[in-house]
């Protein structure tokens, strides 16, 4: 069981508001953990269709980036297909919380039908933030999945097509 899992179902057994408070905290930790050199700021909303649950952002050459995350307890391929439906325009990141059991989520999230969507197991958030605290190549990873990767990502790495643009 991943630390992001482990997380989820332990707030899960707190009252509702302190659930949704310590998960949000929990995935902006690793967040940052994987991009230190972004903010990354809880609207105050979570697993909301429409408005973000987190939104990193960072000065780059063109100026100040964002990118929203919007958290789902775990992905199942419908909503996923929705969500880059809907959500497709902004770049989102959209994370599962818990495993995923349905297999058909890696095809969903294609970047040919989403090419600037990240679909992510959170247990691969949790690989990615740990390589964040590596150094040479291996440190820039977590900062390119914060900001640009997209497709879907699986713990391991396995996921299909994954990549940042």
């Amino acid at each position: 069981m991943t630390d992001l899992t482990e997380s989820v179902l332990g707030s899960l057994q707190l009252r509702s508001d302190l659930a949704k408070s310590e998960i949000v905290s929990f995935v902006r930790q690793r967040l940052l953990q994987a991009d230190p050199s972004s903010q990354v700021e809880a609207t105050g909303y979570f697993n909301h269709s429409y408005f973000p649950d987190l939104v990193a952002s960072w000065r780059g050459p063109d100026g100040l980036k964002s990118r929203p995350f919007y958290l789902r307890l775990r992905l199942e391929s419908n909503e996923v297909r929705e969500d880059v439906d809907r959500l497709g325009v902004d770049s989102p990141a959209i994370i599962g919380l818990l495993p995923t059991e349905d297999q058909s989520v890696s095809e969903t999230a294609r970047p040919s039908q989403a090419p600037t969507t990240l679909v992510a197991e959170g247990s691969a958030l949790d690989e990615v933030a740990e390589l964040g605290e590596s150094s040479g190549f291996g440190a820039m990873v977590p900062s390119a999945f914060v900001r640009a990767g997209r497709g879907y990502l699986d713990e391991g790495g396995g996921g299909r097509s994954a990549g940042s643009g």
